[in-house]
């Protein structure tokens, strides 16, 4: 199934909003054309930063739903933006099986979810969440690098840039099997695959 056009807000933001945080904060793009047959599936990046989700989706033609913590939703005027930008509630702490019920049933119906292998900024290890969602929906996964998002100060000064930095596609799976030890497994690798991206960059 094809993805379901953004709402207003989203292309608002996106057309202008986006493209003027791209140049105040120096973002640079690395391997862009990488972008260009990209249709669906799941985005996976690091992450070190609020300014993460917002990055990543102004890299993307489609809109990229994204998870955030519920407590988010509660307060007001954040909670009203954020459901309009397409973040997802999940529980933290615990699994949240709606919210990766409904994450399944977006990729299904042919839309880009951006999902953390490590879960939150706080975490420096694969958490499995994604390995069983890309393994259960067979759908391809996008790795990306993000560098210098928890360093803005110095990116709007320009003495920094903000990098994101595209990887090769992850086809869908097929070597995998519905195993918690896979689950982590596939996680890892992905993660690993991410962190590689460094050195694809460090030596261009």
């Amino acid at each position: 199934m094809s993805a379901t056009k953004a709402n207003w807000i989203y292309r608002l933001l996106s057309k202008f909003v986006i493209p003027t945080l791209f140049f105040l904060f120096n973002v640079r793009i690395e391997n862009k054309e990488r972008l260009n047959n990209w249709k669906s599936g799941i985005i996976a990046t690091n992450h070190i930063s609020y300014f993460d989700p917002p990055l990543i989706g102004g890299c993307l033609r489609h809109k990229v739903h994204f998870l955030a913590k519920k407590e988010l939703f509660e307060i007001p005027v954040l909670g009203f933006i954020i459901r309009k930008l397409y973040a997802i509630p999940i529980r933290r702490g615990v699994i949240d099986r709606k919210a990766l019920e409904n994450v399944s049933q977006l990729l299904t119906d042919g839309e880009n979810v951006l999902i953390f292998p490590e879960g939150s900024r706080k975490n420096f290890t694969a958490k499995p969440g994604i390995g069983m969602i890309a393994i259960k929906t067979g759908v391809p996964v996008l790795p990306i690098l993000v560098e210098n998002t928890d360093k803005s100060w110095q990116c709007l000064f320009r003495r920094k840039e903000m990098r994101v930095i595209v990887g090769e596609v992850i086809p869908a799976i097929s070597d995998y099997s519905e195993t918690k030890d896979d689950f982590r497994r596939y996680a890892e690798n992905v993660l690993t695959t991410i962190k590689m991206l460094a050195n694809e960059n460090s030596t261009r």
